[in-house]
Formats: C-alpha cells, sequence, structure tokens
C-alpha cells in the first residue's frame, strides 16, 4: 500500500485547536512520540514514550534524547526529565548500561541526573559527579545545589565537609558574573556569554571593556565561526528580544538598540555556522 493510499485508509481522525480536520496518529508511535514531545510542556509524555519505547526501544531512546538537547532538540528539561525516572522505575539497566546518563550531562545539564530515587542509579550518578568535580569541571559545579537535602546527600556520598564541599563548588563555577563582581571585565570571553546574560550586561560589557566588547561584535557582524552559539536555545533568545528590547528596553534608547542588535548578530553568526557544518 501506498503512503498516501494508507493516509486516505486512515479512519481515526480528530479535529485541530483551530477546528481544522487532522489525521489523530501517524499509524506510528515512535513518530507520534517525536510529533508530541516538542509541544508537550507541562504535560506527561510517558503514556506515549512507553508505547514508543515497546515499538522501537532505540529510536524512542534518541527522540528523548533529541527532545533535551539545547544545541540541536527542542531543549525541554523537564519533560526529558521524566523520561529518566519512567526508565528509572520500569527499565533500571538502560540507565546502567547504556549512554544515557553520560548524554544527559552534554545535552543537558548536569542537575538533570539528581532526579532519580533508586540507590543503585544515584551511585552511578553520584560517581560520575565525583569525578566530575574531581577533574575540575565547571559546568558540574554550576549546577549543583548549594543547600538542601540533596547538598548533604552528595557530600556525604562523596566524603566532603560542608566546607569543603562548598569551597569547591565556589572555586570551580565561572560564570560571567563572578568576573564582574571581582571587575575583571577584561578575562570575559564574550563569546562564552549567554544570550540572556548578554541581553542583561551588554551595558555594563561596552563601559568597562569596550575595546574587547567592540571587537567581539565585529567579529560576530562577520560571521566568525570561532564564535559560534553552542548553547544557546531560540526560546530563550525570542523571550529575551520580546521582554528585554521591547518591554524593558524600548528600541528608542540605546540600550534597546544594543541588545537588538547584539541577539540579531548572535542568532545570525549561530545560524550561518551550523549551515556550514
Amino acid at each position: 500500500m501506498s503512503f498516501k493510499s494508507a493516509v486516505l485508509a486512515t479512519p481515526v481522525r480528530t479535529r485541530t485547536a483551530n477546528g481544522m480536520k487532522a489525521l489523530e496518529s501517524t499509524l506510528s508511535n515512535t513518530t507520534d512520540l517525536f510529533f508530541k514531545i516538542g509541544a508537550s510542556r507541562g504535560k506527561d509524555i510517558t503514556k506515549q514514550f512507553e508505547k514508543a519505547y515497546h515499538e522501537d526501544r532505540e529510536m524512542a531512546l534518541r527522540v528523548a534524547q533529541w527532545a533535551r538537547d539545547v544545541r540541536g532538540g527542542a531543549g525541554e528539561r523537564e519533560l526529558f526529565r521524566q523520561t529518566l525516572k519512567f526508565l528509572e522505575a520500569n527499565y533500571k539497566d538502560e540507565l546502567l548500561n547504556t549512554r544515557i546518563l553520560l548524554n544527559a550531562t552534554e545535552i543537558g545539564r548536569w542537575d538533570d541526573l539528581l532526579v532519580f530515587t533508586d540507590a543503585d542509579v544515584k551511585a552511578r550518578v553520584y560517581e560520575m559527579i565525583k569525578s566530575a568535580l574531581d577533574n575540575g569541571d565547571g559546568l558540574c559545579a554550576k549546577w549543583m545545589p548549594r543547600k538542601g537535602p540533596i547538598s548533604i546527600e552528595l557530600r556525604q556520598a562523596f566524603g566532603w565537609s560542608p566546607k569543603f564541599y562548598r569551597k569547591r563548588l565556589v572555586e570551580l563555577t565561572q560564570v560571567v558574573e563572578t568576573a564582574m563582581c571581582a571587575k575583571e571585565f577584561d578575562s570575559i570571553n564574550f563569546s562564552h556569554v549567554p544570550s540572556l546574560a548578554m541581553s542583561r550586561y551588554s551595558k555594563a560589557f561596552g563601559k568597562n571593556a569596550p575595546d574587547a566588547f567592540t571587537a567581539y561584535k565585529e567579529a560576530l557582524k562577520k560571521g566568525d565561526p570561532r564564535l559560534r552559539r553552542l548553547t544557546l536555545v531560540r526560546f530563550i533568545r525570542t523571550t529575551s528580544l520580546r521582554t528585554r528590547v521591547v518591554v524593558m528596553l524600548p528600541l528608542q534608547t540605546n540600550s534597546g538598540r544594543l541588545c537588538l542588535t547584539l541577539l540579531v548578530m548572535q542568532w545570525f553568526c549561530h545560524w550561518s555556522t551550523s549551515r556550514v557544518q
């Protein structure tokens, strides 16, 4: 049967939010998962994930990781964490015997791994976190809790005192605000500054590091591939553009125009270099 014949023979139909006729399913649980997971924020996606997992295990896991990927995917944190907890409860070996836990730290954040309750999975996660902190991983330190029950559990698992735990996180955490508080503006690598921070601090950058910041903006205009925006999330940039520029910083002001210019240049640089790849 051809694709057209299969579509025409599909009896199950539904309506879109606008009342238009639509097919309720693609007749593939995996494809349905891919369709829904990028537009299900605030919803429980585990039932659809389970159906897809039974249909095509590898593809379902790939879709779940695509949904979390902040670079090339949908950047959906909570939906990915739902799938992690589902796997923990039903298919623990997927977490212990595959690269999913390791991938989670690359496509998402280290605190994505702090949602587990199973002793075996937590032991593996804590081992990964301690190894990362011992090796000076600043991103891992950035996303570790400074206080609360999880922080207590972490340092106890590591055999660290409260003082050493806090000191280690502070030593390794390198964010733009740290350099700004220390008035070390010349040490800031502007190509590593997240877009939301860039929209907030662009005026301070221009005032305190005028030469370096001007050079960065000129490189952005030229689409320098060394300034690829690897971890910029599109919806954060759009939100920043809408709230920070239009509402908080009207375009009639110099600050508003500067924010808009930087956001557009960052986006263009990211888009053009990713197209080359």
